[in-house]
This record gives C-alpha cells, sequence and structure tokens, in this order.
C-alpha cells in the first residue's frame, strides 16, 4: 500500500522500518536459537553428571560385593568405607 507511494522520503522510510525490523527478527531468533543450544548443553551437562553418579554408585555395589565372597566380613568392608582400614 505504501509502497506505492511516489514520496521519495515515505520510500525511504518504509525500507528503513523494513530493514530494522528484519534486524530484531533476526536477533530474536539468534537469543532463541542461543537459549535453546544453552538448555541443551545444560540438559547434556546434567545427563553425564547423573551418569557418572549412578556408575560410581554402581561400582561401589559391585566392589561390596565381591568383598562378601572373597570372606569379608560386615564389619571390615564397613571398616573399609569408613577409610578405617
Amino acid at each position: 500500500m505504501l509502497e506505492n507511494t511516489n514520496v521519495q522520503e515515505i520510500n525511504k522510510a518504509i525500507l528503513v522500518l523494513r530493514k530494522l525490523n528484519a534486524d530484531e527478527n533476526m536477533r530474536r531468533l539468534a537469543e532463541m536459537r542461543e537459549k535453546a543450544l544453552h538448555d541443551e548443553a545444560n540438559a547434556i551437562n546434567s545427563a553425564e553428571e547423573r551418569g557418572r553418579i549412578e556408575g560410581i554408585e554402581e561400582g561401589k555395589l559391585q566392589i561390596i560385593e565381591a568383598m562378601k565372597k572373597s570372606g569379608m566380613t560386615e564389619e571390615e568392608i564397613q571398616n573399609i568405607l569408613d577409610n578405617k582400614y
């Protein structure tokens, strides 16, 4: 509608407004992408940390089972776990 005007100043103003609007949209899209990448990195880090913790706990249980199978008493195992041995 306004693009059909013969007034050069209005045409220039319309172009400037469109460019600003496009830049604003691009900035918003870039911010959304940055947030999505940040959220994804946080999710991955959280999952890795949970995996490490679960792995450590599973490893402890396997070691305790191996200690029991080797004939160690509960007291000996507990002393090792308490770092008293």
